[in-house]
């Protein structure tokens, strides 16, 4: 498991950034993953993976307060909700 600061979990994530991410993962038919990336000095971003299991950082996730599975926690109850509505 990384524990390495090298990482960080940018919220919120620039509307044009996440709907490119959200279109591109569509297209792909991927419903779950999370997306790493780097930022060149010039602010040039250039994505390297593509996570569709589990790939925590629990030191990013901790600074950021924000914890993966919670968010895949709701979205599958969610999902469930929709399928077996009560």
């Amino acid at each position: 498991m990384e524990t390495s600061d090298k990482f960080q979990i940018t919220e919120p994530l620039p509307a044009s950034q996440r709907q490119a991410y959200e279109t591109f993962l569509a297209k792909a038919g991927i419903d779950v993953a999370a997306i790493e990336w780097v930022e060149s000095e010039s602010g040039q971003i250039y994505v390297y993976d593509v996570n569709t299991n589990t790939n925590y950082n629990p030191t990013a996730e901790e600074k950021a307060g924000i914890f993966a599975h919670q968010h895949l926690a709701e979205y599958l109850k969610n999902e469930l909700a929709a399928s077996y509505p009560e």
